[in-house]
């Protein structure tokens, strides 16, 4: 929502809905992955926590009248979420205006829009960037060969190949097993469905190739291809070109949390006979989950 600050000559205040229109157009999200690799989510407050509880083991046989045997529910880690605000702004001088430098004006207004989906879009394949590096919650990074679980039932998951790997009809078919065989905090398998494939662009015919082929292309055998139906994303952002990560199909534990989604503010200053446009968001991006994704960095 824009919000106008002081008095604002006519000769800007004619622009200002043109300009609005222009930066708050509906961001084309055909080419991200913030709204399709993140589970997007509303919040009021900065900080948000999360906690990972793990309930009871398996049930006990229990005899008639026998006493039913009770287990403390276990607290494990906690994230804290933190929000963060970014912004930008330009200037659309007197003299823009007079000389009809509408052109220029718009090409600053789409910038400012575009500007803001790249922040977003870089703060999202960050996630997958740092996903082999960086620590999450459970004291190991988001794909891991070692996911401690503090349940009852105790042991390591993983979520991701003992040796990296590139991407290839048996990789995939691997990730596939491995994503239907990860368990819960007690150590139970739970239900967990992958429908999406995040590569590089470099990356992208290979993975079509591999998903959208009739019969299997590594193999001159007559063999159906039959890889489940999985959507392909590819972002630009990722830095490893041969890095590829299988997704859940509903993501629950990769976070894009929004504060305040982009608003512009439009001031006039007298003195420079300009008018200011700015817009700021705030949001962050992180993982309290990593049952939502298998990767690899590639071989």
């Amino acid at each position: 929502m824009a919000q106008v600050v002081g008095g604002i000559p006519k000769a800007f205040k004619s622009r200002l809905s043109h300009l609005e229109a222009i930066i708050m157009d509906p961001w084309d999200l055909a080419e991200t992955i913030h709204d399709k690799v993140l589970k997007n989510t509303d919040t009021d407050s900065r900080w948000v926590d999360k906690l990972q509880l793990s309930g009871p083991g398996t049930w006990a046989e229990r005899a008639d009248g026998a006493l039913i045997a009770y287990q403390d529910i276990l607290q494990g880690w906690s994230k804290a979420y933190e929000t963060t605000g970014y912004a930008r702004g330009f200037d659309v001088t007197r003299e823009m205006v007079d000389e009809d430098k509408d052109g220029i004006i718009e090409d600053a207004a789409k910038g400012l829009r575009v500007g803001a989906i790249a922040t977003v879009e870089t703060q999202a394949a960050a996630l997958f960037n740092n996903a082999f590096a960086t620590n999450g919650p459970d004291g190991v990074p988001l794909c891991s060969t070692a996911h401690n679980l503090f349940g009852y039932g105790g042991g390591t998951v993983a979520n991701r190949p003992t040796t990296d790997v590139d991407l290839s009809v048996t990789t995939l078919r691997t990730a596939f097993q491995q994503f239907m065989q990860f368990k819960n905090e007690q150590g139970f398998y739970i239900s967990r469905t992958p429908g999406t494939l995040l590569v590089h662009p470099n990356e992208y015919f290979n993975a079509l190739e591999i998903i959208k082929s009739a019969g299997r292309p590594d193999t001159a055998d007559r063999a159906d291809n039959v890889v489940p139906p999985t959507r392909i994303l590819t972002s630009a952002y990722l830095t490893d070109t041969d890095a590829w990560f299988l997704l859940s199909k509903d993501i629950e534990g990769l976070l894009l949390l929004w504060r305040r989604k982009m608003e512009t503010i439009y001031s006039y200053e007298a003195r420079r006979r300009t008018l200011q446009v700015d817009a700021d968001m705030e949001f962050d991006i992180d993982f309290h989950d990593w049952r939502d994704v298998y990767g690899t960095s590639g071989g």
